[in-house]
């Protein structure tokens, strides 16, 4: 039996980003845990929201992984850098199990440069998967460029209202693209 090269990229792809969206719904699923000493915290819970609706459009762009006949190693690990970026960044975001913190906000402030730092890396190897996959530099990449530009701009601001504006517009983004996706007006 012939496995093709693609196939094992593609299931190596989705095993690592499994993993971060795992991290991503255990961490919500402890905010509604009554036993859990953790409150909701909307700025906080909006990002790990959005990290999952990040890694899940990830998820969705697997087949185009499948669409590349012959993989070189280094195509490979640039390829898997996404993965791993999102898992840093649900990593990074997700409080642990036996963490001592129930202060989200003051929490969310403290990782906050270091998560908006992989999440910038995260938006910039988006653009350089699409190069490498042959999409080139699309209306998409122009977006993540924006959103690493963003990202770079919360990873240095301490400020709770410019946080939350940058969110709820990003949340806007994501709700609209789903939209004009389902659509049919973008892929």
């Amino acid at each position: 039996m012939e496995v093709s090269t693609s196939l094992l990229v593609a299931l190596m792809f989705i095993t690592i980003l499994s993993i971060g969206i795992a991290h991503v719904l255990a961490g919500l699923a402890a905010l509604v845990d009554e036993r859990s000493p953790m409150s909701i915290e909307r700025l906080h819970t909006s990002w790990m929201v959005l990290l999952l609706l990040v890694q899940f459009n990830l998820f969705w762009h697997t087949t185009a992984l499948l669409a590349v006949e012959d993989w070189a190693f280094t195509e490979f690990v640039l390829i898997m850098i996404g993965p791993i970026l999102a898992y840093f960044a649900s990593h990074i975001l997700v409080p642990t199990p036996g963490d001592t913190d129930t202060g989200l906000r003051s929490r969310y402030l403290r990782m906050s440069g270091r998560f908006f730092v992989v999440l910038a890396a995260l938006q910039l190897w988006t653009i350089l998967a699409d190069l490498q996959l042959g999409s080139g530099f699309t209306a998409a990449s122009a977006l993540n460029l924006g959103l690493a530009v963003l990202c770079a701009a919360l990873a240095v601001s301490k400020s709770v209202s410019f946080h939350t504006v940058v969110t709820m517009a990003t949340l806007l983004v994501f709700v609209a693209g789903g939209v004009f996706r389902a659509r049919g007006i973008i892929d």
